[in-house]
């Protein structure tokens, strides 16, 4: 086995609207409501969500507890992925505005691997984006 390049090759807007940003966050309070009524130790009924990758979720989104509020997490994740994307700048990402429609970008973000998954800001933004699916949301093309 030999060494991988890993990454997410994202296209989309420049900007968000209003709109496009709280269908995002109310993506995310979905997941975060389907997390709490879920969160048992046996990770009964955890197949019968939308999404493949259960541990990168609740792992990475990160389960309020109690009197920690749903939206205010569901900002923060969605913020956290607005900043990063307005100024994709880290060593392991690259982007460009796109040739076809100046109003877009085209970002690739990752790490070159021995198999194990990248750990980068711009990768780990686009795979909570893809993961709790939110990214369809702002219109990105993951």
């Amino acid at each position: 086995m030999g060494m991988d390049l890993i990454g997410y090759l994202v296209k989309g807007p420049k900007t968000f609207t209003d709109e496009q940003i709280k269908a995002a966050e109310a993506k995310v309070v979905a997941a975060l409501k389907y997390l709490r009524e879920n969160e048992d130790p046996d990770r009964v009924g955890r197949d019968n969500y939308e999404i493949s990758h259960w541990d990168d979720l609740e792992i990475e989104l990160g389960l309020p507890r109690d009197g920690e509020c749903l939206n205010k997490r569901a900002k923060e994740v969605v913020g956290e992925f607005l900043s990063w994307w307005a100024d994709p700048y880290d060593r392991s990402t690259a982007w460009i505005t796109d040739p076809d429609d100046s109003s877009n970008q085209i970002v690739f973000t990752g790490e070159s691997t021995w198999g194990d998954t990248p750990d980068n800001d711009g990768y780990n933004a686009c795979r909570l984006a893809e993961v709790v699916g939110f990214g369809v949301c702002l219109g990105l093309n993951l």
